[in-house]
């Protein structure tokens, strides 16, 4: 009994280490965002003022989730970062074609996580990545994430493209 919760704190505790990072890395994505690629709306307070319109299904949205992914692959590792935005996707509510934009640009991160060795590397790689297209910015956009994912994921065939050349395996 006492073993099995000490492993529940410890489990807990892992949880709030990836929320307090996930967390993190939306402002630091943000931040980078709003300096270095366009202005980002913000309240008299300063802090951003966070919309569906401005900040979701758009190339904000595509930034930070390769930014996050791409972190949590730096510090964690690709195969942690990998789970981890799957199961943000499927505890979501997400359309499947979002989904798809989400799983797409997390594994772009996790490409150049792979690939770099600090945020500011990461963050200036991954706005490469925007100006190029090579991330999804528009949940329409035809290309189809081919890596795993959870059982339930089916895109609609009009949304079934080009497919992200990847090594799924982490």
């Amino acid at each position: 009994m006492k073993t099995t919760l000490k492993l529940k704190h410890i489990i807990e505790l892992k949880k709030q280490e990836y929320l307090d990072l996930m967390e993190k890395c939306r402002e630091e994505a943000y931040e980078y965002f709003d300096k270095n690629i366009r202005p980002l709306p913000k309240q008299e307070n300063g802090e951003f003022h966070v919309s569906k319109e401005k900040f979701y299904d758009n190339d904000v949205d595509a930034f930070r989730h390769a930014y996050t992914s791409g972190v949590f692959t730096q510090e964690e590792s690709a195969l942690f970062a990998n789970l981890a935005g799957i199961y943000n996707e499927y505890k979501g509510t997400n359309p499947i074609n979002v989904q798809n934009m989400d799983l797409w640009n997390n594994a772009v991160g996790r490409k150049y996580g792979k690939k770099t060795t600090s945020k500011k590397e990461l963050a200036e790689m991954l706005k490469k990545a925007l100006q190029t297209k090579e991330l999804i910015t528009d949940p329409n956009d035809p290309r189809e994430y081919k890596g795993l994912r959870h059982i339930n994921y089916k895109l609609p065939p009009k949304n079934v493209g080009k497919q992200f050349p990847m090594n799924t395996n982490g």
